[in-house]
């Protein structure tokens, strides 16, 4: 689980560096905070099911806390989750999560 500490709060989060590969995009903005925090969007058009969105979300979680280290302090990141997701494995989403991370 992500710690609270690093989560984002919801909110309108419009201007940042934005980063876009295949399965994710990710807008970055830096802060003045010391930890990084993270939100994560998976719409309907990834899964209809609410179900297999909120384990997407919770396996995204689980790679964001393992690679926590990677990425600098000071940063909000949303991390919106693009359709062909739906057909890579975890490993895959994990491989691409932490490159992200270090361009981060």
């Amino acid at each position: 689980m992500l710690p609270s500490k690093n989560r984002l709060p919801s909110r309108p989060f419009l201007k940042g560096r934005r980063l876009v590969g295949e399965s994710f995009a990710f807008v970055v903005r830096p802060t003045d905070r010391p930890e990084s925090r993270f939100g994560i969007v998976v719409g309907k058009s990834v899964f209809k099911k609410s179900t297999a969105r909120n384990r997407l979300k919770r396996i995204i979680r689980k790679r964001l806390a393992e690679n926590l280290r990677l990425m600098k302090g000071g940063r909000d990141a949303l991390l919106i989750v693009k359709p062909p997701i739906a057909e890579k494995s975890e490993g895959e989403i994990a491989g691409e999560l932490k490159a992200f991370l270090l361009k981060i």
